[in-house]
């Protein structure tokens, strides 16, 4: 490959993964402090996670588009697209007067940062090819997808307290604008065919990313508005079910797709979007259960939280340089297994967990996750891009990416519904044990009663304050048993996981091939 070739796409891997690290960071981030951003905004938590909601439902509808920008514009002009517009609307959400305006400011921010990630993986599977850099590629967008989660509570912790919930996005804005500068130079002589525009299959567009859409609301407030009982979640499922059955069929008799679907045939493709559907549910103990937790419990910010997750980054660095030698050389389904198999551990780890749990219990878990899920991407991005063609490549990215999104929105609405019902069951069981006559109940009661007639003469306020301090005892209890819960059932997935990769099929070594040997010259008689 000539050098003339090779620089340029060298630096447009360097500027695409600084989007990729910005876009997946910065998602991260919101997740982690969307309370303060509610209550910067004046609204309740149902009305603040709206702001997530929209993110996520802009990015579904900015993923399908992206393959016809770079083909119609060029892939540098599409990143530069993509970065102008994240800036402005990570502006517009920072400058935002009032709630209704952040939302519409999220729902285009979500548009254009959801593309960044997904450009960098397109222009892998565009550029580099299978014994050509692939790997190394497709190694390097794991790094930059994964790295962030455990910087992502420390930096949005930092800027709540020094900026306010403004510069949450203030940064956004600033890191955006240096993608933005940077993109100028990226493929400049690569034009790309207007034309193409007018060629594709919009209606399929349309269908796909209205259902896609719904199905994506319908997944974040179904719990939240009590699913069957809020009368638009099924009417929203079941429109958003009949829009993509549309979206599909135009997609497959359409001349020119949005999407290539031909590519689940291939069966590595197919079982690594399940698998990715596993990993992600792993992933969640470092971005919603063990955060969650530490907040109800101990009261913990994000800054505090973020001291935690940074002890994920070195062991995520050190377990890439390992899943890297690792695939390279051996079954990737090892590597693939083995980083589930630690996913496991460390979610077991925590199944015994008591209400003082803090950093220092979950430190060992919080570093096994960033080994895990090193080892995790590398075994799955190798058997999602095996056998995929230039032609197939960016439907690989989007389809990736888009199964990423749901399997972290699934993940999040199944947690918490189990959570949820878990912390209902065990308050029930511990209330009808701490019955006011049960002896222990009634001494338990009188202990904590002659403690305040220290400084309340009233026996009847008294009385009242041990019981309530009983009851906040027992619903903590009841929320550590539920937590618990959910780490066991974690635990359980994770394992179940790492024993269907062996369905996979065995993938060739990665490693190039040794040089052949050169047969010795005979020696000439003097």
């Amino acid at each position: 490959m000539a050098l003339s070739h090779i620089l340029p796409i060298r630096y447009a891997l360097f500027v695409s993964s600084l989007g990729a690290v910005a876009g997946t960071t910065f998602s991260v981030m919101a997740i982690l402090t969307i309370g303060d951003i509610g209550g910067g905004l004046s609204v309740s938590s149902d009305d603040a996670a709206w702001l997530n909601t929209l993110y996520n439902v802009g990015a579904i509808c900015g993923l399908p588009i992206i393959m016809t920008m770079a083909a119609s514009l060029g892939r540098g002009r599409a990143m530069l697209l993509a970065g102008l517009f994240y800036t402005l609307s990570s502006i517009a959400v920072a400058v935002s007067p009032f709630y209704e305006w952040a939302l519409v400011a999220r729902f285009i921010h979500g548009f254009f940062g959801g593309m960044l990630p997904v450009l960098m993986m397109q222009l892998v599977m565009t550029s580099l090819f299978p014994g050509r850099g692939q790997l190394e590629g497709m190694t390097l967008f794991a790094v930059a997808t994964s790295i962030g989660t455990g910087m992502a509570a420390s930096i949005g912790g930092y800027l709540l307290t020094e900026f306010g919930w403004r510069g949450l996005f203030w940064i956004q804005a600033l890191v955006g604008g240096v993608y933005t500068l940077l993109a100028l130079k990226v493929l400049p002589d690569e034009r790309g065919e207007l034309e193409y525009l007018s060629s594709k299959d919009w209606p399929s567009y349309a269908f796909l990313a209205a259902g896609l859409s719904g199905l994506m609301v319908v997944m974040a407030e179904g719990e939240r508005r009590f699913w069957l009982e809020t009368w638009w979640i099924p009417a929203l499922l079941l429109s958003s079910l009949v829009g993509l059955v549309y979206g599909a069929h135009s997609l497959w008799i359409a001349q020119r797709p949005l999407l290539v679907l031909k590519i689940f045939r291939k069966p590595t493709f197919a079982w690594a979007i399940i698998l990715s559907f596993i990993f992600r549910f792993g992933t969640l103990l470092t971005v919603w259960i063990a955060p969650q937790y530490l907040a109800r419990m101990q009261g913990f910010k994000a800054l505090q939280t973020g001291e935690l997750l940074l002890a994920m980054v070195p062991s995520t660095l050190l377990g890439f340089v390992l899943a890297y030698w690792l695939v390279r050389r051996v079954d990737a389904r090892i590597a693939l297994s083995l980083g589930l198999l630690i996913f496991a551990l460390a979610a077991a780890l925590c199944s015994d967990l008591a209400p003082d749990w803090a950093l220092d219990e979950f430190r060992t878990p919080i570093v096994l996750v960033g080994f895990g899920q090193a080892f995790v991407q590398v075994a799955l991005l190798r058997y999602a891009v095996f056998g995929v063609g230039k032609e197939e490549g960016p439907t690989c990215g989007i389809i990736f990416n888009l199964a990423r999104l749901y399997a972290l929105l699934g993940g999040l609405g199944g947690l918490w519904h189990l959570v949820t019902e878990r912390e209902k069951y065990h308050y029930t069981r511990i209330a009808e044990a701490l019955g006011n006559t049960d002896p222990l109940t009634s001494q338990r009661i009188a202990e904590s009663q002659s403690l305040y007639t220290r400084f309340v003469t009233d026996s009847a306020a008294t009385h009242s304050t041990a019981l309530g301090k009983l009851s906040d005892s027992a619903m903590n209890q009841a929320y550590t048993l539920a937590y618990g819960d959910a780490f066991l059932v974690t635990t359980l997935v994770m394992f179940v996981g790492a024993i269907l990769v062996w369905a996979l099929p065995t993938l060739p070594s990665a490693a190039p091939p040794a040089p052949p040997v050169q047969p010795a010259k005979p020696e000439t008689a003097t």
